[in-house]
């Protein structure tokens, strides 16, 4: 029988007193963008972008660092594959920006070398490539490259000397360059290391950008305390910031879309981490959520629209996996005052969500062919969510059913001590799994279930009256 989510009274006790526990309200961690923090991000090479600016979005370490480990100088760049468990992202560097199976931009570069030099230690895994490859360009198109692909260990800096092949003659306007750990093209391995150091030129007295890895730069922002944001991918404004233009408190966070480093308009925060499919994560919570709730201003660039999306999940220990149970998408339209907006989630039923995530968007980055506007800003303040309740009869339970022996061995004995016609029960472990599932004889006072093929340990027991669900009682089971 499927069972409908609990959101009304039981109707037989409609005209008696209030018996449904209220709505658990909690705060969530800095509702109110009260709590700012100055925190470093990562630290890049100077006139490289790295995979650091990723990891920081998926709530992971960087993986391209400054290392003492190095050939000449005091530091050499160390360039790893890692990965959270469900992610493994490439160690990669890169003079210029990812394009079309290419490097778009560079660096300016008026130059014709022979030969381009490098130092290299590596460890790559098997099954795993790394790649060291070099681009001169004219007029934005690619007229000669070098490059290597590496493969299993280097245990000590070798020096490579790597023959530029020119496909159109004449001096380069700009140079591209990457770097990475492991393929490019399909699956990665986690663990694979490669140190870069002293990269130069043979035919050229022109010095190769920051190639002995002498010159980092932090890069830092002024972050909303258990928030993510999108400042690690900034090109020259932050995405969030911290505004007076509050609704209560002292501040409140507003969101920029802006150009990000990679080229692609966003603005966007999260209390999780942007995964590769999008926010993951968020912040536990108890109970099933049943409303997030805030105020908002949004001054929108052109025709762009403003996103909350909330989703409610849990983690199965057995699957090793995240269940979604419940997800909402609520479009923000323009407003010059703070104004509500409440969504709704629906799902409240066992198991119950341990984690929920709150991610908004200051421009429509859910629907591909939407507009999005540079410069659209959203503004957030006071944010709060409400739960559902824990059961209808909450402490009055024990007057309709009575379960015992609790703790129970092999047979659980359950008396209904009132008139309330009970269609159904079903015994549920604590991972959520249905154990047993009983039909009820409205006739019979007095119910046995068999638990004798239970293993040792807490399960929950849920009554039904037609479709909907009337009791939740925690049992446990004790083999003596």
């Amino acid at each position: 029988m499927k069972h409908k989510e609990m959101k009304k009274l039981f109707l037989l006790l409609a005209t008696t007193v209030l018996l449904f526990s209220n709505a658990y309200s909690q705060t969530i961690p800095n509702d109110d963008f009260e709590y700012w923090t100055l925190n470093t991000l990562y630290e890049n090479p100077d006139l490289w972008n790295s995979s650091n600016a990723q990891l920081t979005m998926m709530g992971m370490l960087p993986n391209c660092t400054k290392s003492t480990d190095n050939f000449s100088g005091s530091f050499a760049a160390k360039l790893e594959t890692t990965s959270n468990g469900q992610d493994s992202v490439n160690g990669i560097l890169l003079i210029g920006m990812p394009g079309n199976q290419t490097i778009d931009g560079g660096l300016p570069f008026a130059a014709c070398p022979d030969t381009v030099i490098v130092h290299l230690k590596y460890n790559i895994l098997p099954n795993d490539t790394g790649h060291f490859i070099v681009f001169f360009k004219n007029n934005s198109a690619i007229i000669g490259s070098a490059g290597i692909n590496l493969t299993g260990t280097q245990l000590s800096y070798a020096e490579f000397k790597l023959p530029v092949y020119w496909a159109m003659p004449g001096n380069a306007d700009t140079i591209a360059a990457l770097i990475t750990s492991s393929n490019l093209d399909y699956s990665v391995i986690p663990g694979s290391t490669l140190f870069v150091d002293g990269i130069g030129f043979i035919g050229t007295s022109v010095p190769f950008p920051n190639g002995d890895f002498e010159n980092w730069t932090p890069i830092t922002s002024e972050e909303p305390d258990n928030w993510n944001t999108l400042n690690y991918a900034k090109s020259t404004v932050p995405s969030a910031t911290k505004s007076t233009d509050f609704y209560s408190g002292s501040y409140a966070i507003r969101i920029e879309t802006i150009n990000t480093i990679w080229g692609d308009p966003m603005g966007y925060i999260t209390n999780g981490q942007l995964g590769a499919n999008g926010p993951e994560g968020g912040v536990p919570v108890a109970l099933n959520p049943f409303t997030i709730t805030g105020y908002y201003k949004y001054l929108p660039s052109g025709l762009d629209t403003a996103l909350v999306m909330v989703f409610s999940s849990r983690y199965d220990p057995v699957l090793d996996s995240t269940i979604m149970l419940d997800m909402a998408l609520l479009k923000l339209p323009p407003t010059s005052t703070y104004t509500q907006f409440i969504v709704n989630l629906n799902y409240n039923n066992w198991p119950y969500a341990d984690t929920v995530n709150i991610s908004f968007a200051s421009s429509n980055l859910m629907d591909s062919l939407a507009y999005i506007g540079v410069g659209s800003a959203l503004f957030i303040d006071n944010l709060n969510i409400d739960y559902f309740p824990v059961s209808i009869f909450d402490n009055l339970s024990n007057q309709n059913i009575t379960i015992y022996p609790n703790p129970a061995n092999d047979i659980l004995n359950i008396d209904f001590n009132n008139d309330i016609i009970f269609s159904e029960l079903s015994v549920f472990d604590l991972f959520g799994r249905k154990i047993i599932n009983n039909e009820i004889d409205s006739n019979n006072k007095n119910l046995k279930i068999d638990v004798s093929g239970l293993n040792s340990g807490v399960y929950f027991i849920e009554f039904y009256s037609g479709t909907d669900l009337v009791i939740k009682e925690k049992i446990i089971i004790n083999k003596r």
